[in-house]
């Protein structure tokens, strides 16, 4: 509901009509989202090697998908082809984690980015819903991804107590 209301205002009147392949972009945006931070993360455990084989992996896959979707979805299909291959990236990336973090630390970690994605999901679809414009949607979606990190960062970490009884 976000790309109707600021397509057109921010990119011209050249997107207008645009609207359902944005939408469905956001979809393969927020896959390739969580499939670079957990790059990352596969990078900070010394997991580069496996990181550029999934890469490698999600390239191939990406390729058949398109020849195959492309022809009969057009724009849509290489859309799909891209998230499911992104998609394919994220699940190898994720068993991978599960040797260099425990199977109680991935799950903190996957919990946390999820209940932040939702409530900020939630928090711009509710505003949507009342009628607000994308900005305060933008700013309030945000906010709400913040804090629950933040929430979920103090809590694995013991907040200030445990911070002080470290030094």
């Amino acid at each position: 509901r976000l790309a109707p209301s600021v397509l057109v205002p921010v990119l011209g009147q050249r997107f207008a009509g645009a609207e359902p392949v944005i939408q469905t972009m956001a979809v393969f945006a927020l896959v390739q989202a969580v499939g670079v931070g957990l790059g990352r993360l596969l990078l900070s455990a010394d997991r580069q090697t496996a990181n550029a084989a999934f890469v490698a992996a999600g390239a191939i896959l990406s390729v058949i998908l398109n020849v195959l979707l492309v022809p009969r979805y057009g724009v849509n299909g290489a859309i799909y082809a891209g998230a499911a291959a992104y998609a394919a990236i994220d699940v190898l990336c994720i068993g991978a984690l599960r040797q260099p973090l425990t199977g109680a630390a991935l799950r903190r970690m996957l919990v946390s980015l999820g209940a932040s994605l939702a409530v900020g999901g939630a928090l711009a679809a509710l505003l949507s819903l009342r009628g607000f414009s994308a900005w305060p949607q933008a700013i309030a979606s945000v906010a709400g991804f913040i804090v629950i990190g933040a929430v979920a960062y103090r809590y694995r970490h013991g907040g200030l107590d445990g911070w002080r009884n470290r030094r």
